[in-house]
């Protein structure tokens, strides 16, 4: 149905449609079905702002027309440049269209019979094993010490599961949370006797101003861990699709040789020679993503009765009180203030008081704040 009340009257049952949530364009597009041509604001989809810059866009734009007009490079040689780039051994750098990709092809390749993820999770952990006829087993993060793994019970549960496969999101998207180097290594240990560990660390540029704590240059020293990583998050160009994964040299061959020859499109291999070419104005972005996410937190935690849960990616997870319908709470921020967050009911592991907010740019943070306070009065909440 067409919301009939509030500023930005958009199509909520495009919320029934999928598994997942409506796209930022199909949201704006069913108001312009109804001759509303303002837009909402996205603190849904979690993007950098501020890579590529407007003068790196612009290059960006003049080059693009050879790129769109020839064959792009293969595979290899796309990631030699990247590899190159992140001081990496090219051989242990796969590309793929997107991360997505990497996982239906980790799933097709490695997993056999099962596979263990950690939930709440982003959702093609825990749906693409089971639509090839797996068996997916949930580690259930717990709300208590914020999300965290417990790398005991982690460990603990691919025993009792007799798991083959496991999968950790670091930082874990939806809820932020962020294992350390030294724990991802004690993990890798205790599991070298799986077919494959996968880490995916699509958000991981956003968890520290110094030091990241990746692990994708360890990765090529285990026979079964491959370490995935999202392009389009860290360069804000998700409709790019472009993302790579690192493992040693055997897992990497076997993964690359699956994939189509030019799987990577012209656009993608343009922004990766760019963000070779402008590496110094890519990391003070990736600072000031991370700054906007200290200071937006801290915005959030304003708003009385929200529990805000520390992250360390480019967006934040937040739990509404039980007395406040989840649904509710996101249309009445769509349609009265053209805000969209992602709410995350339909995410195993979480429910519909729960939502993953991206990180924006502290002016429009104030405006979040403001939003949910009226919101949550509304909905017969005291703030």
């Amino acid at each position: 149905m067409i919301a009939e009340q509030g500023k930005f009257p958009v199509d909520l049952g495009l919320f029934n449609i999928k598994a997942h949530n409506p796209s930022f364009y199909e949201l704006n597009e069913s108001m312009r079905h109804k001759g509303v041509t303002r837009s909402i604001r996205d603190f849904c989809v979690p993007v950098n702002p501020y890579f590529p810059t407007d003068e790196i866009r612009a290059e960006f734009m003049q080059r693009l027309p050879d790129y769109l007009k020839y064959y792009p490079p293969g595979n290899e040689k796309v990631a030699s440049i990247l590899a190159g780039t992140l001081g990496l051994d090219a051989e242990t750098v796969v590309m793929g269209n997107g991360s997505t990709e990497l996982i239906t092809w980790i799933d097709h390749l490695f997993v056999e019979e099962n596979i263990l993820t950690s939930v709440p999770t982003f959702g093609r952990w825990t749906d693409q094993s089971k639509e090839t006829g797996k068996e997916v087993f949930y580690f259930r993060r717990c709300s208590s010490n914020d999300y965290r793994i417990d790398v005991e019970r982690f460990v603990a549960k691919v025993a009792e599961t007799r798991s083959r496969v496991a999968v950790i999101s670091n930082p874990n998207n939806p809820t932020g949370a962020l294992c350390s180097v030294a724990e991802i290594e004690e993990i890798a240990h205790r599991l070298q006797h799986l077919d494959l560990l996968v880490i995916d660390e699509s958000f991981i540029e956003f968890s520290a101003l110094e030091a990241v704590p990746t692990f994708e240059h360890r990765a090529a020293e285990f026979d079964n861990v491959i370490v995935l990583k999202s392009l389009g998050k860290n360069f804000g160009q998700h409709g790019v699709r472009l993302g790579y994964c690192v493992a040693n040299i055997s897992l990497a061959a076997k993964l690359r040789a699956a994939l189509p020859k030019w799987n990577v499109n012209g656009a993608g291999v343009l922004l990766v020679e760019m963000f070779a070419k402008y590496q110094d104005a890519y990391e003070l972005g990736r600072r000031a993503a991370v700054r906007d996410r200290i200071a937006f937190e801290a915005a959030l935690r304003t708003v009385d009765d929200l529990v805000v849960y520390p992250s360390s990616g480019n967006f934040v997870f937040i739990q509404a009180p039980f007395n406040v319908d989840g649904i509710s709470l996101r249309n009445s921020l769509l349609k009265d203030f053209g805000i969209f967050i992602r709410e995350c009911g339909n995410k195993v592991g979480s429910t519909s008081n729960h939502f993953r907010v991206a990180v924006r740019p502290p002016g429009e943070a104030g405006e979040l704040v403001e939003a949910l306070k009226q919101c949550l009065r509304k909905l017969y909440l005291r703030v």
